[in-house]
């Protein structure tokens, strides 16, 4: 018996404990209901702020855990910058054989680097550094020489290798052609290897309030080709605290290295999604687009299509359909989520099917109503809105901007809304997605797109009930309901009220089958706080300038239940 606590589902379902029995919901009661009689073990929530399991919707856990072996060149601002930053990772490297690195940004640094950049730090050992998004690398030269690409070497299907005026190779690697360096470059980990890196990943999701990951590894993204075999083990040998709902790679199935569809063990590791990609990326340039990116000086630029037919991609969604998964589709122009919907009409999907369409990020009102007669469920991620703020607009222009990010005009439309993080692209802190959804705070600290700012219960939502619906477990999971799994998260702050506090807020216990899984220790408190100094900056002049605009998204008593009171 979990009492004297503020179980929150909404702010019309609020309860003050809750009965558990083998892990179920069994009894709850509102404020001034009697406790129930029984000899039951009794644990005091001291009034603390107590959330339905969050998850996250969408993140690679194993590229996640990768990150740590990577140099990190998000602080980067310019190319000098970020050559020291290599030069001063490979230092502390004993016997390299492949160096990587990510989340460089050609908007700041300048320009995107080149080969040429990379060759006056490392020329012997091979270098790839990703942009932040993934869908674009840089390379040394011995890593062209390696994977035998020249400058005779044809752009791929739905790729490109950048050449510059001359026709020579640069370095710089866009999309599926990124798919040719694959063995040549590949260090094959050992299988206690990946299970660590899955582990140590698995654990700081948990720490962060998550209760479950909808998390997609494969062979392309990450570099793990039996993803399902190492969750397999870490469940069988208790390392996996959190529920994991894997997505294979549509590649991976149709090489036979992934389990069929709808395996499972118990109800803690699931596979029953296959993910598909369309197109590329925002920041990238790279996304599909029905016109032009607004800031391209050619005005030609529409992005990438992975697939250049649309009969292509609508038999790649019906082969995937037969074969009993449930599909999840990267799209984030509109032009790829257009070819995507059509998909999903021509390959016969029912609404019962529940297609994912990932990222969702450049929509229009038309699109939307596709989205609904096909029952797809967006999957977004809030805290794009923060890191986008700058970039956003100028590939989009003013037009496509009012239907892009657009989630509170998803939910209007009654579309099913799922949040995630895609980790490693930004950190799986949905705390944070959560006052990103909230406020849509920018880069300055003013809101980008003030209309679409979601109040807390909605935002809350799309972690909790909507999240659980994109894995078809709407009916055990997300909620506090009879019967449901007693997967809880619990806060040292109430954050229901006030949004400003998911800023600081941190996770004290999670409990996942009536069990708790995580308890918060002294030293990661003083870490986690170090880490919220530095996701949210606090003493940064963003924040000088963001705390006095309290207009930001919803007033502080952002329950739509009490804001008129």
């Amino acid at each position: 018996l979990l009492f004297n606590g503020k179980f929150y589902q909404n702010c019309s379902r609020i309860f003050e404990w809750v009965l558990v029995r083998e892990g179920t919901i069994i009894q709850l009661g509102k404020k001034n209901d009697p406790l129930p009689h029984g000899d039951f073990h009794k644990i005091d929530m001291q009034g603390r702020l107590v959330l339905p399991g969050i998850q996250d919707a969408h993140l690679h856990v194993f590229a996640f855990g990768k990150l740590k072996n990577s140099v990190d060149f998000s602080k980067s601002k310019s190319i000098s910058e970020l050559k020291s930053a290599l030069s001063g990772h490979i230092s502390k490297l004993k016997y390299p054989t492949l160096i990587e690195g990510t989340h460089w940004d050609q908007d700041l640094l300048g320009r995107t680097p080149t080969r040429h950049d990379i060759d006056e730090i490392e020329k012997n050992v091979p270098v790839v550094l990703y942009r932040r998004c993934w869908h674009i690398c840089v390379v040394n030269s011995i890593v062209l020489e390696k994977c035998g690409i020249t400058n005779s070497t044809p752009n791929p299907e739905g790729g490109e290798f950048d050449r510059d005026e001359n026709g020579q190779l640069t370095g710089i690697i866009r999309e599926t052609a990124a798919e040719m360096l694959g063995s040549a470059l590949r260090v094959e980990l050992s299988k206690e290897e990946k299970k660590m890196i899955i582990h140590n990943a698995v654990k700081y999701c948990i720490s962060n309030g998550i209760t479950a990951v909808q998390t997609n590894d494969a062979t392309k993204i990450g570099g793990i080709s039996n993803p399902w075999e190492i969750y397999s083990e870490l469940l069988a040998e208790e390392k996996l605290p959190l529920r994991v709902f894997l997505t294979v790679a549509d590649d991976d199935i149709f090489e036979n290295k992934a389990p069929p569809a709808n395996s499972k063990i118990g109800e803690k590791l699931v596979c029953g999604r296959a993910k598909v990609f369309t197109d590329g990326a925002l920041g990238a340039s790279t996304a599909a687009l029905l016109e032009p990116y607004s800031d391209d000086v050619n005005g030609k630029n529409v992005g990438t299509l992975y697939y250049q037919s649309q009969e292509s991609l609508t038999e790649r969604v019906r082969e995937l359909h037969q074969k009993g998964f449930q599909l999840e589709v990267h799209a984030i122009g509109d032009s790829a989520a257009h070819a995507t919907l059509t998909a999903f009409k021509q390959a016969g999907l029912k609404h019962e099917d529940r297609p994912i369409l990932t990222h969702a990020q450049v929509l229009s009102p038309s699109l939307m109503d596709d989205m609904v007669s096909v029952n797809a469920v967006a999957n977004i991620q809030p805290q794009f809105v923060h890191s986008d703020s700058e970039m956003a607009p100028l590939r989009l222009g003013s037009e496509r901007m009012k239907y892009s990010y657009a989630w509170k005009s998803l939910i209007q439309k009654g579309i099913r809304v799922a949040g995630g993080s895609d980790a490693p692209i930004e950190p799986p802190h949905p705390l944070m997605g959560m006052y990103y959804a909230i406020t849509r705070e920018g880069k300055d600290g003013n809101p980008m797109g003030q209309n679409e700012c979601l109040d807390f219960d909605e935002a809350l939502k799309m972690y909790t009930e909507g999240a659980a619906y994109a894995v078809k477990a709407e009916h055990y999971l997300g909620s506090f309901e009879l019967g449901y799994r007693a997967d809880f998260v619990v806060l040292n702050v109430d954050v229901t009220q006030d949004h400003r506090a998911l800023k600081t807020a941190q996770v004290l216990e999670v409990w996942i089958d009536g069990k708790l899984e995580y308890t918060q220790s002294i030293e990661e408190k003083n870490s986690l706080k170090r880490e919220n100094e530095i996701a949210f900056g606090e003493d940064s002049e963003q924040t000088k300038k963001s705390k006095p605009n309290e207009s930001i998204g919803h007033p502080p008593n952002s329950c739509p239940c009490c804001a008129s009171k």
